[in-house]
């Protein structure tokens, strides 16, 4: 969580493009891209619309290939999901001295 919150500071459109696309994107199969290509297509101006009708009940989706445990994940990534948020507490920070001095003690006399 720290490390994230110190990428979002240091470097926010990085940090964007990994939680769109690690932590809150999904891979998917074939069998699923074949799924919603089947529910949608392109609009013809740059855009995407679902195809008139377009539905896929359990049989329709094993016909495309998926099992019953595929479909469940298919279910699953579909799903709505929230964005999580590492902002950094700021107020919980300590400055250097803090850690030397805590380094400090941890080390043995005469040692280094």
């Amino acid at each position: 969580r720290v490390m994230a919150g110190m990428l979002k500071r240091v470097a926010p459109l990085s940090y964007e493009a990994w939680v769109d696309y690690q932590v809150c994107g999904a891979h998917l199969s074939h069998a699923e891209l074949e799924v919603l290509r089947a529910l949608l297509e392109a609009d013809g101006a740059g855009g995407v619309r679902a195809r008139p009708g377009a539905e896929l009940d359990t049989a329709a989706l094993a016909g495309v290939g998926l099992s019953k445990r595929e479909v469940a994940e298919l279910i699953a990534k579909l799903q709505p999901a929230q964005k999580p948020d590492f902002e950094l507490d700021l107020s919980r920070f300590r400055p250097p001295e803090h850690f030397e001095a805590r380094m400090a003690e941890a080390v043995p006399e005469g040692a280094g």
